[in-house]
């Protein structure tokens, strides 16, 4: 549908000269299905398009740009940003924790068996040196 001046309606003459509206290549298609993570400010950037654009190309082609990040861990694609002390999606950073609680709790089961094989050997000793003031008076 042409406006009265023959031109795309909501794009006026500016400076004397009509906006065109440039056709999306398939090259810059598959940039932004490559790139939809990155975000429409730095796909526009690229590409040499406005934001807005952008916005509603990958509205007409079904494609979200929604920031993404990807695990070095795992490799998965998570749209949470990733932990910042270790760089982890939130699974890979849950699993480090568990795998942490496990050690630290064996750690103490080890300790306990410990202090208690001790006890023991204390209370040895102490009955041993009772029977022996009871075998020497």
């Amino acid at each position: 549908m042409l406006d009265a001046s023959g031109g795309v309606p909501g794009m006026g003459e500016e400076g004397g000269e009509q906006e065109t509206v440039r056709p999306w290549s398939t090259r810059e298609i598959r940039y932004l299905r490559e790139h939809a993570g990155d975000g429409a400010r730095e796909i526009a950037k690229a590409l040499g398009r406005s934001t807005d654009a952008v916005k509603w190309q990958a509205r007409r082609c079904g494609i979200s740009l929604r920031q993404r990040w990807m695990c070095p861990k795992c490799g998965r694609t998570t749209f949470k940003p990733l932990n910042r002390a270790n760089g982890w999606c939130a699974e890979c950073t849950k699993e480090s924790h568990v795998a942490d609680l496990r050690e630290q709790a064996s750690a103490m089961r080890e300790e306990a068996a410990r202090a208690k094989r001790n006890d023991r050997e204390r209370q040895r000793c102490y009955s041993a040196k009772s029977r022996a003031k009871k075998v020497s008076k």
